[in-house]
């Protein structure tokens, strides 16, 4: 099984805010004139504490609009099966893992992803959080290593 890793850019600010938020106009941003106005956010951005769910709400959309089906057992993976071979899907907020037998569907689901996020296609996994993947023919094991 190939495993492959990919970063969503600012994956906080693809987020749909559910309510109405305004914030005073940031510095060096500010509107000769309208110095007491404020701005409407449109989307979510770093700093809410929103953020993070309305991110995981716009992704969770994504994926399933692809095919995904979510787990029950645990909500950051997501699966799908194609042509008779499994897809998985591993999130952790803006990591994305795709593993699956057949290569050419890796692309096509990072292909798809990348018509709604800006992402960056950080090749085979070898390193995720704070473990080294370490792949041989029929299995992949985690090391963490240097912990006390």
């Amino acid at each position: 099984m190939t495993l492959k890793h990919f970063d969503v850019k600012t994956a906080y600010l693809h987020g749909q805010l559910d309510e109405e938020l305004y914030m005073v106009q940031p510095p060096g941003h500010v509107v000769k004139g309208k110095e007491n106005k404020v701005c409407r956010l449109r989307r979510s951005i770093y700093g809410l504490k929103q953020s993070a769910r309305c991110w995981n709400k716009r992704l969770d959309a994504v994926l399933k609009s692809m095919g995904f089906e979510q787990s029950a057992a645990d909500t950051c993976l997501y699966t799908k099966k194609v042509n008779g071979k499994m897809v998985y899907l591993l999130v952790y907020v803006d990591d994305i893992l795709v593993g699956c037998e057949d290569d050419s569907e890796i692309e096509v689901v990072y292909k798809q992803l990348k018509k709604y996020f800006d992402m960056t296609d950080l090749g085979d996994l070898s390193y995720f959080l704070g473990m080294e993947v370490e792949k041989e023919a029929k299995r992949v094991q985690c090391v963490v290593k240097g912990v006390h």
